[in-house]
């Protein structure tokens, strides 16, 4: 084969590689932000929860009020992971910018 021929392959494969290891990359940080967000509803539920107990002292929760509540923070929550994530991606856009030929 040409030099030119071999140099361009080399070059393929490296792009390939490069790719690859990109992708794995943005699976793992896909893994680590649902992680993630399950921890922030979870300890946000124990301590919405808490906090409603405290406030109430005496007066039985009501479980349907405690419930909308959540529902309604989540929602809140959700959105602003989202413009989160948005802004991360485009971040990670600038960080793997396209190889130079």
């Amino acid at each position: 084969m040409e030099e030119k021929t071999m140099a361009k392959i080399t070059k393929l494969k490296r792009y390939k590689n490069d790719f690859e290891k990109a992708k794995t990359q943005m699976e793992k940080k896909k893994e680590e932000l649902q992680k993630a967000e399950t921890e922030i509803f979870s300890s946000y539920g124990r301590l919405k929860f808490e906090e409603l107990q405290l406030k109430n002292g005496s007066r039985k929760l009501d479980i349907d009020e405690v419930i909308l509540e959540q529902i309604a923070f989540n929602k809140e929550l959700k959105n602003k992971l989202r413009e989160e994530k948005k802004v991360a991606q485009a971040n990670q856009k600038n960080d793997f910018p396209p190889h130079q030929n």
